[in-house]
C-alpha cells in the first residue's frame, strides 16, 4: 500500500494527488447521500404499511380471525411458500 501511495504522489504531484483523494471522498459521500434518499422513504413506507396492517388485525373479532386463517390455509399461493410470522 505504501508503494502505491508514494507512486501516486510522485506521479501526480502532492497537490493533485490530494485533490483527487478529496474528490473521491466527496463522491463517496454524495453516493451515500443518494442511497439514503432512496432507502429512508422505502423504510418509512414499509413501516407505515406494517403499522396499518397491525391496527387492522387488532380490530378483527375472533370469528373474523378464524375466517382469515381458514382462507389463508386454502389459498393456492400459500401451499408452496415459506410461512413467515412478523
Amino acid at each position: 500500500m505504501m508503494e502505491t501511495d508514494s507512486y501516486g504522489r510522485t506521479l501526480l504531484g502532492e497537490d493533485r494527488y490530494n485533490a483527487r483523494v478529496n474528490d473521491s471522498y466527496l463522491y463517496t459521500f454524495g453516493l451515500f447521500g443518494c442511497l439514503l434518499l432512496l432507502v429512508i422513504p422505502a423504510i418509512l413506507f414499509i413501516k407505515k404499511y406494517i403499522d396499518n396492517y397491525r391496527q387492522f388485525i387488532i380490530t378483527l373479532s375472533e370469528k373474523d380471525m378464524e375466517k382469515l386463517v381458514k382462507n389463508n390455509d386454502n389459498a393456492p399461493f400459500m401451499k408452496n411458500s415459506c410461512h413467515l410470522i412478523l
